[in-house]
Protein backbone atom coordinates (compact mmCIF):
# COMPACT_ATOMS: atom_id res chain seq x y z
CA UNK A 1 0.00 0.00 0.00
CA UNK A 2 2.81 2.41 0.86
CA UNK A 3 4.58 1.85 -2.46
CA UNK A 4 1.46 2.70 -4.46
CA UNK A 5 0.63 5.80 -2.43
CA UNK A 6 4.25 6.99 -2.44
CA UNK A 7 4.68 6.52 -6.18
CA UNK A 8 1.44 8.41 -6.87
CA UNK A 9 2.45 11.21 -4.48
CA UNK A 10 5.90 11.43 -6.06
CA UNK A 11 4.47 11.53 -9.56
CA UNK A 12 1.90 14.14 -8.52
CA UNK A 13 4.62 16.29 -6.90
CA UNK A 14 6.69 16.12 -10.09
CA UNK A 15 3.74 17.12 -12.26
CA UNK A 16 2.55 19.94 -9.99
CA UNK A 17 6.07 21.25 -9.44
CA UNK A 18 6.73 21.40 -13.17
CA UNK A 19 3.31 22.96 -13.83
CA UNK A 20 4.05 25.77 -11.36
CA UNK A 21 7.55 26.44 -12.68
CA UNK A 22 9.36 24.71 -9.81
CA UNK A 23 10.60 21.42 -11.25
CA UNK A 24 13.02 20.84 -8.35
CA UNK A 25 10.14 20.14 -5.92
CA UNK A 26 9.27 16.81 -7.57
CA UNK A 27 12.71 15.21 -7.23
CA UNK A 28 13.01 16.44 -3.62
CA UNK A 29 9.68 14.82 -2.73
CA UNK A 30 10.70 11.61 -4.51
CA UNK A 31 14.03 11.51 -2.64
CA UNK A 32 12.19 11.94 0.66
CA UNK A 33 9.70 9.19 -0.23
CA UNK A 34 12.52 6.82 -1.25
CA UNK A 35 14.31 7.54 2.04
CA UNK A 36 11.13 6.71 3.97
CA UNK A 37 10.67 3.55 1.92
CA UNK A 38 14.24 2.42 2.60
CA UNK A 39 13.82 3.10 6.31
CA UNK A 40 10.65 1.00 6.40
CA UNK A 41 12.25 -1.74 4.30
CA UNK A 42 15.29 -1.95 6.59
CA UNK A 43 13.02 -2.13 9.65
CA UNK A 44 10.97 -4.88 8.00
CA UNK A 45 14.12 -6.75 7.03
CA UNK A 46 15.38 -6.56 10.61
CA UNK A 47 12.05 -7.95 11.82
CA UNK A 48 12.15 -10.80 9.31
CA UNK A 49 15.75 -11.52 10.31
CA UNK A 50 14.83 -11.55 14.01
CA UNK A 51 11.99 -13.99 13.37
CA UNK A 52 13.70 -16.27 10.85
CA UNK A 53 17.09 -16.74 12.48
CA UNK A 54 15.85 -18.56 15.60
CA UNK A 55 13.60 -20.71 13.42
CA UNK A 56 16.51 -21.57 11.14
CA UNK A 57 18.68 -22.35 14.16
CA UNK A 58 16.05 -24.70 15.56
CA UNK A 59 15.67 -26.36 12.16
CA UNK A 60 19.43 -26.79 11.83
CA UNK A 61 19.67 -28.27 15.34
CA UNK A 62 16.86 -30.71 14.55
CA UNK A 63 18.44 -31.66 11.23
CA UNK A 64 21.82 -32.25 12.86
CA UNK A 65 20.25 -34.51 15.48
CA UNK A 66 18.62 -36.65 12.79
CA UNK A 67 21.66 -36.93 10.56
CA UNK A 68 23.87 -38.69 13.08
CA UNK A 69 24.84 -42.16 12.04
CA UNK A 70 23.18 -44.72 14.25
CA UNK A 71 24.53 -48.21 14.39
CA UNK A 72 21.96 -50.95 14.35
CA UNK A 73 21.43 -52.73 17.65
CA UNK A 74 22.82 -56.03 16.37
CA UNK A 75 26.18 -54.39 15.67
CA UNK A 76 26.28 -53.04 19.22
CA UNK A 77 25.35 -56.47 20.58
CA UNK A 78 28.13 -58.11 18.55
CA UNK A 79 30.61 -55.53 19.83
CA UNK A 80 29.57 -56.18 23.44
CA UNK A 81 29.87 -59.94 23.03
CA UNK A 82 33.19 -59.85 21.19
CA UNK A 83 34.78 -57.33 23.55
CA UNK A 84 33.93 -59.34 26.65
CA UNK A 85 31.84 -56.55 28.13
Amino acid sequence: AYNFVASEAGWFACVLGAAHGKPWIGPLVVIALVAIHLRLAIAALALVWAICMPLLAMLAARWNSEVRVRRPEYILDDWRVNSGA
